[in-house]
């Protein structure tokens, strides 16, 4: 996913995280496009991939990007980033990459919450193909509710199967 926006968006950084609504983290999935963010973000916060933050931190995150709809978000790295790692790194990233304009969407699907694409630019401030990233990011936010949805119904089943098991297992 974030490769097609980075590809829609070419002069654009794009990040996609994997959320889980449970205990509301976001986890870092992927990143493409600007290589010199790319390059930096590494440089100064290792490999974000898999990395998790508490959306807990920005309380009215959750609400905004359940929304499903492209909006304009915080300009600051270290908001973006849930507060969760120190803001003076934050503010030298940012500084070095000259990230200004950011945009964001949650993937969402019937009321879920399950990933956001985070797109910031450094050198211009309008998305050119808005329309189509967000119809690409909500087509994304459905493939996500179902994978979900496959993923809990696999592990009711492991546990119906379990419970089966251990119910035809002799009792000492």
């Amino acid at each position: 996913m974030t490769d097609m926006v980075a590809e829609l968006e070419p002069k654009a950084f794009v990040m996609t995280t994997a959320i889980d609504s449970e205990s509301r983290l976001s986890m870092v999935k992927t990143v493409s496009g600007d290589e010199e963010v790319t390059s930096a973000m590494v440089e100064y916060f290792g490999d974000l991939r898999n990395v998790t933050f508490p959306m807990d931190k920005v309380p009215e995150a959750w609400e905004i990007l359940s929304k499903g709809t492209l909006i304009e978000g915080p300009e600051s790295v270290y908001v973006q980033a849930f507060r969760s790692i120190p803001e003076d790194l934050c503010n030298k990233f940012q500084s070095r990459t000259s990230l200004r304009k950011h945009y964001t969407m949650g993937c969402t699907c019937r009321g879920g919450l399950y990933g956001t694409v985070i797109i910031r630019y450094r050198h211009r401030d309008d998305m050119e193909n808005d329309e189509t990233v967000t119809a690409f990011i909500r087509q994304a936010g459905i493939a996500l509710q179902r994978r979900h949805m496959r993923e809990k119904l696999r592990r009711a089943e492991e546990l119906v199967r379990a419970l089966k098991s251990g119910a035809e297992s002799p009792t000492v």
